[in-house]
């Protein structure tokens, strides 16, 4: 048995809100003074965990989740704010007002790439290609920045935009550890058909003669969809990747170790297991379970990247034969959300059945805020709820809040929706929709002081102050 990763041998709590989340002036939030300004919230609450979604570029339905490059972040995300500060863009010429409830992807990418195209422009004049921090940048990320660069037009204009989130995802990142805020990231299990690294590596993965994926990926039926779900990314082709000792997989978790300080396994039974839909008809139903590389996948992590790693996983799924033993194999902390809890069932997702090797939430980017969760509760499931957790109805929120903060769980999260005690027009993803999802910001002073002072409270009655 191997000893967890010392990350996970001390209580914590943080929040959990995604960077497009932010507010701010133009159209998605950023890494820019927002994203310090949130930090400096968590400080001031004792939160020393900052969860956000995977920070790559966005594909269909502007979902993390089907990011186009496992390596590439999101130029999105690229603060125009500290381009200005560097001289890059004019501030004055910054105007724009594109802030509000929801992002607003589409209009934000076009004022965005138009604004970087003028950095870059500037960045050049002043000799940017020559700088060594530059240089050593491409040098030594070329395996994954030449395959996403030859999906553009320009390529050093790409390589360009990938610096500059670089260096403001890094320091950001050390902002946030400075003020004893981790940051902790998230590895989707599969990549969309589109994207940089299945036209990098195409042998890796399933795909028919036309270069399309077949079978393709979802989920069986399920508490979130009872039809289960088609997500459409390509397999692996599990037994090439071994022939190559999981090298590209070892390359991905490890750029996000570079990132992040902690990383979540998505969907982790996918490690083991995975539902394979037809690509003919497209239907999970017809779909079948199909092995993956189970602990021989997670064997070459820990020859290449160390012996404990620094990862939790995402193991909810409906069938978890096996699962919870290959996560503990590997002393991997497991995932539970107290709302799933209250089924009638003595489910493990309630607090007393809840382990210190355990990162637990009150929901997660999947679920329904809390108070929108409560207003969909029968009776019968509100009155077990409140004889569990107490308080009232309309600070169910808080009373979740308590129960997550006071269970063994070793580290304790809350999404921003929760903390704020909002309903399920905030809610950022309902799962099996194509549209529209993703969308839910801040506003700017949403998160108070007073917020911050009662989350503190909390935390450090719960001894998860750090």
């Amino acid at each position: 048995m191997r000893d967890p990763d010392p990350l996970f041998e001390q209580r914590a709590a943080g929040v959990l809100l995604h960077i497009t989340s932010l507010p701010g002036p133009f159209g998605v939030g950023d890494l820019g003074p927002a994203a310090r300004r949130f930090v400096d919230w968590l400080a001031e609450g004792r939160q020393s965990l900052w969860q956000a979604l995977p920070i790559g570029p966005v594909g269909n339905g502007d979902s993390p989740y089907s990011a186009r490059s496992s390596f590439a972040g999101e130029p999105l995300l690229i603060s125009l704010e500290d381009l200005a500060t560097q001289g890059l863009l004019q501030a004055d010429k910054l105007a724009c007002d594109l802030d509000g409830s929801r992002a607003r992807f589409r209009i934000a990418r076009s004022f965005r790439h138009g604004k970087l195209h003028q950095a870059w422009n500037a960045w050049r004049g002043q000799g940017g290609e020559g700088d060594p921090a530059y240089q050593s940048f491409v040098e030594g990320n070329q395996r994954w920045l030449d395959p996403w660069c030859a999906l553009h037009p320009d390529a050093d204009e790409q390589r360009f935009v990938q610096y500059q989130f670089e260096s403001q995802w890094r320091a950001l990142r050390s902002y946030a550890n400075e003020r004893g805020v981790r940051m902790l990231g998230d590895v989707p299990v599969f990549v969309p058909a589109d994207g940089a690294d299945v036209a990098a590596a195409r042998h890796l993965f399933r795909l028919d003669e036309h270069g399309q994926p077949d079978p393709l990926t979802g989920a069986p039926p399920d508490g979130f969809n009872a039809d289960g779900q088609c997500w459409g990314h390509p397999h692996y082709d599990w037994a090439r990747h071994e022939e190559e000792g999981f090298a590209w997989w070892v390359a991905r978790v490890a750029r996000l170790l570079e990132i992040f300080d902690s990383v979540r396994l998505d969907h982790f039974s996918g490690y083991l297991r995975a539902w394979e839909v037809p690509a003919s008809s497209g239907d999970p139903l017809a779909g079948r379970s199909v092995d993956g590389p189970g602990a021989k996948l997670l064997e070459a992590f820990v020859r290449d990247l160390g012996p404990s790693l620094p990862l939790f996983t995402e193991d909810m799924c409906a069938d978890p034969t096996g699962v919870d033993d290959l996560r503990r194999e590997f002393a991997l902390p497991c995932m539970r959300i107290i709302q799933q809890g209250f089924g009638g069932d003595d489910s493990p997702h309630l607090p007393h059945n809840v382990a210190k090797d355990t990162v637990y939430y009150t929901g997660n980017h999947d679920c329904d805020t809390t108070r929108g969760w409560w207003r969909g509760l029968d009776e019968d499931s509100r009155r077990r709820t409140l004889a569990l957790v107490g308080g009232k109805g309309r600070d169910v929120h808080r009373s979740l809040a308590r129960a997550v903060f006071a269970s063994p769980a070793v580290w304790a999260i809350l999404p921003a929706q929760d903390v704020l005690g909002l309903a399920g027009k905030a809610r950022m993803n309902r799962p099996g929709v194509p549209k529209d999802q993703w969308r839910w910001r801040l506003g700017e002073a949403q998160l108070t002081q007073e917020h911050a002072l009662d989350l503190r409270e909390l935390t450090e009655a719960s001894a998860r102050s750090i």
